[in-house]
Formats: C-alpha cells, sequence, structure tokens
C-alpha cells in the first residue's frame, strides 16, 4: 500500500450533486493546488488526534462547470506517512473557501466519543473508506478498509480521486467485502462480520455522505443498491415539507425517508424502495426514519452526531 493514504472528502452540499448519486459520468480535474506548511501563519488547526505537518489546498472541476476546494492534512502516525482530506473550522479565514462547520464540529464530537468509549488494543473499526481514513486521523482508530481501489471510479474521475485518496489499493478484497457487508441483510452481515474478526470488537461507523458513495459500492457488489434519491425546495411551513417527502418515500418505497440539508433552499432525501432494502446493514446504520424507531439486537449505538445525526457510531455485540 502507497505511504500517502488519504479520504476523500465532499466538502460543501453541491458535491452531492457533482460526485455522488444517480451517476458520476463527469469528469474531473485538478484545476489548482498549493502547500502550507506547519507554522506558517496562515496555517489552520485541525484539532487531529495527528498533527498535520502540512495541508494541501486543490480546486477540483468538472465537466458540468462545478468546483470545488478540498484541504488534505499530511501527517505522520507511528508507522508511516499518511494524509487526510479534512474540514478547517470556520474560525480560519485565511483559506479561501471554508467547509461548513456542522461537518467538522460532528467530526469533534466523534473524537470525544471514541475517547469517551475508550477501544481496547483489539479493537478495530470498519466504516467505507474516506470516513475510515478520516477516523483515523481524527480518533486514532484502528481502521481496516484504508483506501479505495480504481474500479470504484468511471475513467474520467479516476485520475483525481486516486491523488485524493492518497493512492489506489491494487487488491479489491476488502473493498469488495466491505460493499457486500453494507448492502446485505443485516442479520446475515453482522454474522460474517464476527466471523471474519472472531477475536476483535467490531465498531461500525457511517455518515450520511456514505450515500454520495453509492456508485462505488455498487461498483464492487453483486447486490443491489436499495435507495433512491431526490431534491425537494424548502417549504415555508416544514410540515408541508415533510409531507411532501412522506408522499414520495411511500411512493414505490417501504415509507421510511432521511433528510440532507444542502443549501439554505434545498433539501435532498433519500427513501428506501424496498421492505428488503430496508432490511440491509447500511440502511439499518443510516438515520433512516424506520432506523431511528429501533436498533437491532446486535448492535449498540456508541454515538450520533448531535447536528443531522450526520455520523453514527456502533458496536457489535458478540
Amino acid at each position: 500500500m502507497k505511504n500517502l493514504i488519504a479520504i476523500g472528502l465532499l466538502v460543501c452540499g453541491i458535491a452531492l450533486l457533482v460526485f455522488g448519486i444517480p451517476e458520476q459520468k463527469t469528469s474531473l480535474e485538478i484545476a489548482e493546488q498549493r502547500e502550507i506548511l506547519s507554522g506558517s501563519a496562515d496555517f489552520p488547526e485541525l484539532h487531529g488526534f495527528f498533527k498535520a505537518h502540512s495541508l494541501r489546498q486543490l480546486t477540483i472541476t468538472s465537466t458540468t462547470e462545478h468546483s470545488l476546494v478540498f484541504h488534505q492534512a499530511l501527517y505522520k502516525d507511528n508507522n508511516d506517512n499518511h494524509s487526510a482530506l479534512v474540514f478547517i473550522n470556520t474560525n480560519q479565514q485565511s483559506l479561501s473557501i471554508q467547509p461548513k462547520s456542522t461537518k467538522a464540529n460532528a467530526w469533534q464530537e466523534f473524537k470525544k466519543s471514541w475517547q469517551t468509549h475508550a477501544p481496547d488494543d483489539n479493537t478495530v473499526l470498519l466504516g467505507w473508506w474516506d470516513n475510515s481514513q478520516r477516523a483515523h486521523f481524527y480518533s486514532g482508530a484502528t481502521v481496516w478498509l484504508q483506501s479505495p481501489v480504481a474500479e470504484m471510479f468511471t475513467a474520467g474521475t479516476a485520475p483525481v480521486w486516486e491523488q485524493l485518496s492518497g493512492g489506489f489499493n491494487k487488491n479489491p478484497k476488502s473493498a469488495t467485502q466491505m460493499a457486500e457487508w453494507l448492502l446485505m441483510d443485516v442479520d446475515d452481515a453482522l454474522k460474517s462480520i464476527n466471523i471474519h474478526f472472531k477475536n476483535q470488537t467490531v465498531r461500525l461507523l457511517v455518515s450520511i455522505d456514505d450515500l454520495s458513495r453509492l456508485t462505488e459500492m455498487a461498483a464492487m457488489t453483486r447486490h443491489s443498491v436499495p435507495f433512491e434519491t431526490r431534491i425537494f425546495n424548502n417549504a415555508d411551513n416544514l410540515h408541508t415539507l415533510i409531507a411532501q417527502v412522506k408522499r414520495w418515500a411511500h411512493d414505490q418505497g417501504s415509507g421510511s425517508y432521511l433528510l440532507q440539508k444542502i443549501s439554505p433552499v434545498q433539501i435532498r432525501a433519500w427513501k428506501i424502495n424496498s421492505q428488503t432494502g430496508e432490511k440491509t446493514l447500511l440502511a439499518r446504520l443510516l438515520p433512516f426514519t424506520s432506523s431511528l424507531a429501533s436498533t437491532p439486537p446486535h448492535l449498540k449505538l456508541l454515538h450520533r452526531s448531535k447536528t443531522s445525526n450526520y455520523l453514527s457510531l456502533h458496536q457489535i455485540i458478540k
């Protein structure tokens, strides 16, 4: 595995439209990048578990004419050099574009929660590759899936994601297995995970942004993706908006839904399109309305973000 390991972070709501599902047919390129060294006057406070020695700012453009700025922190743990795309605190005004503070706060909450539920030396964290690498930077957690593979991406986006991720893993086995678990029936997935990590404590981390990674998961698994998405304009009356979403969620769906605010005037809604899909591990881990109502018996909820339920951390009960 390459020394530089990174996490792909969608830094604003429009990124879900550009890079995420329903399709990834756009082409991407790095239009600009600059590097800020630790100790420089404009080097931001990242509040990571590890100290970053430099920060790269990369501007990504697409054929759809959108552009995004990613911040990539380079750091070293006890074993090797790594990199991670991170959120910058909003009080740091020296960088040209700042991501939303709610996600930055969510990762700081996760860091504190990880320390509160102190893991033993035999604890492993499972999550999609970008969450896993971000969790490593912010909490020092031992993670399993540390980098993506080229097969997750289209030809027009793979070169950029290779740089943003710090390099692809040439062996797709772990990525394939993780995608299989997330899209399997929850009971079957937990049994399989317990067999694979027989003598280890296993924690599962998901974020709402995992839904923007569904094309990657679909590329790595034989299972279908049981989620659909639609954008709603914010209504003056919240009850009117919820009523619209509920009608849509029940139309050829299970009725379960999840909301994402992507701009001051738009909400992205997600629904589960089948009863089978509602029983998948990913659906039960994410804060869909049906999942919030009950937790599977072999999962213990350790942490969920205070704002928008952005991050959820579970531990498997053996």
